[in-house]
């Protein structure tokens, strides 16, 4: 893929954004409920350790995932889209002698702030897109939890 250095910047700083700000809601309740249990001697200490480990680990799995995936993917759909207008604009070849079909006929003018119709983006072109995805490696799996 033929990525532009800075819009695929610009979409990596933006996923980080939106990743950031995610909520911290469900880690606190999650400990809670572990410290609840603790505290009930439901659950030993050297199990919540592993626990809270395990679940921060698929935490940072999900975020590293997609920082991966998430700025390629749109960089390629907004190459996509790109390559939908560009087809979809006539190419307009200049022509110094008049054409028949012209004959009587003035030549329709664009007007200035006039909208376009918006690029479809087909499917197929889309599925392809989501096919070619590759998840990346599970830290679980490879023996690289803390």
């Amino acid at each position: 893929m033929n990525a532009e250095p800075g819009r695929l910047a610009a979409y990596a700083d933006l996923v980080a954004a939106v990743l950031d700000l995610r909520s911290a809601g469900p880690r606190q309740a999650f400990d809670a409920a572990l410290a609840e249990a603790v505290a009930a001697g439901t659950v030993g200490g050297d199990l919540a350790r592993q626990l809270r480990q395990l679940q921060r680990a698929s935490e940072r799995a999900i975020v590293e995932h997609a920082e991966a995936v998430l700025p390629p993917a749109l960089d390629a759909l907004q190459a996509n889209v790109s390559q939908a207008v560009a087809a979809s604009i006539p190419a307009h070849q200049p022509s110094t002698a008049p054409q028949p079909a012209d004959l009587g006929h003035a030549p329709e003018r664009e007007e200035p702030g006039q909208l376009q119709p918006a690029p479809v983006v087909r499917l197929e072109a889309r599925r392809l897109l989501v096919a070619g995805l590759r998840p990346i490696p599970d830290p679980v799996h490879r023996g690289t939890l803390p």
